[in-house]
């Protein structure tokens, strides 16, 4: 390569603040104006062998290290990113600033079977060259690459939402804005991670150091929303969030920490990260677990690679795959010995479940195929709730367990829950995607008793025959003592042709009632009053459960299919606050997905 020795491209000269400063070329198009990324992804893909990640990173390595620098994470806050990766296990990522594939590749290669990785990125070239290389890597089903900014993909990412782990690597004054940007469309949600590169660990109230990023590392290590630390690279740090709301402890959390001071994973456990894997563990995609070969990654995370016995029992405890899902033997429990309680575990989603589960669903709907019902379903109004009814009888008794076993398997079997774990309203439910065509049977049955437009005054019509039953399904287990709280379903927005132009939308919520032998449970609507405040997001009532009224109350019948509006669209049925009463005895499944329009 003729580039010479590395350097750094010219920079531009800006006002700001009344005086002069330098603003990198990168910043205006992302590229650092030498061709530097075409030539780097043209030396990854002459060097490295197909399908291969690991030489695809190391080629990026060689590259900035003998030819010209690269807009990169680099191998040292690298170790830092795969562990995150590896203590969330996240199934859904969202990368913000691909520049040509490198951090996309670093994660997709440590992500479990059925994860997602979107990656955004506004040059068009630079996307371009990311694509390239990502599927040089043999990363492709893994990684997509989205064309444009965080603002122009709005739509499409709400839709996604929440996202499990997020990564900012793009204009450094812009990581604030973004991520409370990110805040307000309910993309960031309690157990999100947040990793935001370049962050340089200056504290000082007044620096204007373009890469330092201070105004969001204040943020972060100053809001009670947030438990966060810095990892320290060559020439700035990483920064690792945990959007965990309110402590609600009264403490003050430590505006940071470096890895130099204290083990990585020691840190990433205080920070509250649901840890699937001790150290020594790297998760790869198959899902499955191997030890870590780099001793200097060991070595970073504060542990031994040796074999010698003592060294061995100073190791942290590796938790199993039965302790993920808080199954541990008591011999396990007993054995482990630390200096402070245990947290409490915040169960991550189990990809191998949720592929049974979808398999299952599969079962299920190609036997609706061939079954019939002795009675034709029939529609039922829900009196005080507009808009809302119930389809009685939608499947059989049969149908029912194919459908409690897929809801079951989706939440990781039938194992019970342990005392010590907690679950967010969201851990309620487990997502599962299926193919439209496996919904065909099913929307078949429902379509003559669905509405045929979205409201009353909204004359959008009902989507076509086999594509008006969305194939995103929750999947919800509630057991004794388990409920709901009072919220608004909100709707999903399609822009499948363009950015921010809607295509198509739902508007009304499906559940479907798996079971009935359990007590309590009802979904309870309650009567609308516009003077009871609500949440930013507009989804939660800000007021005592006691201040409202119930309207209507739907007992669940195995069978029955209950239907009622939501969203907030023109000319539709008003979206009822409603919730999932408390079940006081046995165990509630359901499955809830939506009506398109």
């Amino acid at each position: 390569f003729p580039c010479g020795p590395p350097v750094w491209p010219m920079l531009a000269m800006v006002e700001k603040s009344g005086r002069s400063s330098r603003l990198p070329l990168y910043y205006q198009d992302g590229q650092l104006g030498d061709q530097r990324e075409a030539h780097a992804s043209a030396h990854i893909q002459a060097s490295t062998p197909q399908g291969d990640p690991e030489a695809v990173l190391k080629a990026f390595e060689y590259f900035h290290d003998h030819h010209r620098p690269l807009l990169h994470v680099g191998s040292e806050k690298g170790q830092h990113l795969d562990a995150a990766i590896c203590a969330r296990s996240p199934m859904r990522v969202l990368e913000v600033g691909s520049y040509i594939g490198y951090s996309a590749i670093r994660m997709a290669r440590l992500l479990c079977k059925g994860a997602q990785l979107y990656s955004v990125e506004e040059n068009v070239e630079n996307a371009r060259l990311a694509e390239e290389n990502v599927a040089h890597a043999g990363l492709s089903h893994v990684v997509v690459v989205l064309r444009g900014t965080v603002v122009d993909l709005r739509c499409f990412l709400e839709k996604l939402a929440p996202f499990d782990f997020i990564l900012l690597d793009h204009k450094k004054m812009l990581y604030l804005e973004e991520l409370q940007r990110l805040e307000k469309w309910g993309i960031v949600q309690p157990g999100t991670v947040i990793a935001a590169d370049n962050i340089g660990g200056c504290n000082r109230g007044g620096c204007n150091r373009i890469r330092c990023g201070c105004g969001y590392a204040t943020y972060v290590r100053t809001s009670e929303q947030y438990q966060t630390c810095n990892f320290w690279g060559t020439r700035d740090g990483i920064e690792i969030s945990h959007f965990r709301q309110s402590l609600g402890n009264g403490r003050s959390l430590d505006p940071m920490r470096h890895s130099k001071s204290k083990p990585h994973l020691q840190c990433l456990l205080e920070l509250g990260l649901p840890l699937i894997a001790g150290p020594g563990i790297r998760v790869v995609r198959s899902g499955m677990s191997e030890p870590i070969e780099n001793e200097s990654i060991a070595a970073m995370q504060g542990i031994s690679t040796s074999c010698d016995p003592d060294n061995r029992k100073a190791k942290p405890p590796l938790t199993t795959h039965g302790e993920k899902h808080g199954c541990a033997s008591a011999d396990t429990a007993s054995s482990r010995t630390t200096s402070k309680p245990a947290a409490p575990v915040v169960l991550p989603e189990n990809e191998v479940a949720v592929a049974a589960s979808a398999e299952a669903f599969g079962d299920l709907l190609a036997s609706m195929v061939a079954s019939s019902l002795e009675e034709v379903p029939r529609r039922e109004e829900v009196e005080a709730v507009p808009g809302a009814f119930l389809v009685r009888g939608a499947f059989s008794a049969s149908e029912g367990a194919l459908m409690g076993k897929a809801v079951r398997l989706a939440h990781g079997g039938s194992a019970p829950r342990v005392a010590s774990e907690l679950r967010r309203d969201s851990q309620h439910h487990r997502a599962v995607h299926i193919p439209q065509s496996a919904l065909a049977a099913l929307a078949e049955r429902l379509r003559p008793l669905m509405p045929m437009t979205a409201g009353p005054k909204c004359t959008a019509k009902l989507e076509a025959p086999g594509r008006e039953i969305s194939t995103f399904l929750r999947c919800y287990r509630y057991l004794q003592g388990d409920s709901s709280r009072p919220h608004f379903d909100r709707s999903f927005v399609e822009c499948e042709h363009t950015p921010n132009v809607m295509s198509s939308f739902s508007a009304y919520s499906l559940l479907l009632y798996v079971n009935d032998d359990f007590e309590g449970g009802e979904t309870s609507f309650f009567q609308p009053d516009a003077a009871i405040p609500v949440s930013n997001k507009g989804l939660t009532p800000q007021c005592q459960r006691c201040d409202l009224i119930v309207a209507a109350s739907v007992e669940p019948r195995a069978g029955d299919v209950l239907v009622f509006p939501h969203g907030l669209h023109p000319g539709c049925y008003p979206s009822p606050l409603h919730e999932g009463s408390l079940v006081t005895s046995g165990e509630k499944l359901l499955v809830r997905t939506d009506l398109v329009f």
